[in-house]
């Protein structure tokens, strides 16, 4: 009886420790797969918003309260807010396009939701179709987000240069035209204001 007790207790706790150990590997997996997925995300898709929402930060505050547009060549003032616009719509675009935003709350729960939402408010703000002239269309605002989304096996968003020498194709002017009309609109605004 003491033999076979034994060897139940033996079997009983290599299948406990074997449970134990796969249980502890799975879960040791689980943790890397999880900081894997953040690392990824955070390189794929924040950093590069993050750049994004500045740089058009920086254009709204230097257009806004540095009296920029005055030291700025007009073709070059056009192209740029044109891009930094593009370039913050386009990020928010990726988000959407690679289904990036189901990846988010591995930061934190409700995080995909609520950047989803700030940057819907973000976008809303530059269009506000209801209630001013000035405003660029949501259907407007997607195609430069889509133009400045290039597809190479991997989506990317265009550097300037390759922005600014695309939007003086001619096919281009149906994406930019309306960008352009709606930086002419705005300009017109603020002077009418100042």
């Amino acid at each position: 009886m003491d033999t076979i007790a034994t060897i139940i207790a033996a079997l009983l706790g290599g299948v406990i420790g074997s449970l134990g150990a796969q249980w502890l590997g799975e879960r040791y997996r689980r943790s890397q797969s999880i900081e894997a997925t953040r690392r990824e995300v955070a390189v794929r898709y924040l950093i590069q918003l993050q750049d994004a929402l500045e740089s058009l930060w920086f254009r709204i505050d230097n257009l806004a309260f540095r009296s920029e547009k005055q030291v700025m060549e007009a073709g070059y003032y056009e192209t740029s807010t044109i891009y930094v616009i593009g370039y913050a719509l386009a990020h928010k675009r990726l988000l959407t396009v690679e289904g990036a935003y189901a990846k988010l709350d591995v930061f934190k729960d409700g995080f995909a939701r609520a950047l989803e939402e700030d940057l819907e408010s973000l976008e809303k703000a530059l269009g506000d179709e209801a209630t001013t002239s000035t405003s660029f269309y949501r259907y407007e605002r997607r195609a430069l987000a889509d133009f400045l989304l290039n597809w190479d096996g991997l989506w990317r968003v265009l550097s300037y240069t390759e922005f600014a020498a695309a939007s003086r194709r001619e096919d281009a002017e149906a994406v930019v035209g309306p960008a352009r009309s709606f930086l002419t609109r705005l300009s017109e605004q603020q002077a009418w204001k100042s």
